[in-house]
This record gives C-alpha cells, structure tokens and sequence, in this order.
C-alpha cells in the first residue's frame, strides 16, 4: 500500500496533524501490541517527509468554505467534523485521499481509495 502510494508519479500531499495521528495510532497500546516505540516511527515518517515527491500543504483561501459546506450539508456532529475538516483539505488541493475509512465516501467530490 505504502510502496503503491510513493511508486506513482503524483505529488505526496503531507499534512502535520496526519502524521501526528500515524503517530498516536503506531503507539497506542489499546491498538498495537506491544506499542511501537516513537524511535521507530519517527524514521518512517521522515523516510515520508524527505521522499522527492512529498509536499506539504495546509488549508488555504478556500478550506473554511468548504469545510463549512461539508459540515452543514451533510449535517455532521462530533468526530465526523475532523473528517470533514480532512475532506475539505483534500478537495481543495485537489486530492485522492487515502484511507481504510469508508465513512470518507459520504463527501461528495472526494476522490477516494479505500485500503
């Protein structure tokens, strides 16, 4: 899956809070068993920020619109807000998101690949 998503010949859109939640998910100990150490994430997920296609991006002009528009129309409470808030991101640059969260595909326009 990784090794998919670094041989296509699309820019890596990388987001700051995403790779702090890569982290809390490798380390947790309710998920992993025994808990990765973060010593040993923290390489993976510099091996990801220095790839030669790895951009960053953040919300923009127009991610408070969108955002907005997803959460209202889609009348989203609790944690369906962050999503819409990682939706929006998406749409605004223009990115297929990657998830293994089917819920994802109730954002109209989203390209999507479920994993």
């Amino acid at each position: 899956m990784l090794r998919d998503l670094l041989a296509g010949g699309q820019p890596l859109g990388l987001y700051g809070p995403i790779l702090a939640a890569v982290l809390r998910i490798c380390t947790h100990p309710k998920i992993f068993r025994p808990p990765a150490d973060p010593q040993t994430v923290f390489p993976f997920l510099e091996s990801i920020r220095g790839h030669t296609r790895s951009v960053e991006i953040g919300p923009g002009s127009r991610h408070w619109s969108i955002f907005q528009d997803l959460v209202c129309s889609l009348a989203l409470r609790g944690g369906d807000v962050t999503d819409a808030w990682f939706a929006a991101l998406a749409l605004e640059h223009d990115c297929e998101w990657w998830t293994a969260d089917s819920g994802f595909s109730r954002f109209p326009g989203l390209r999507l690949r479920l994993l």
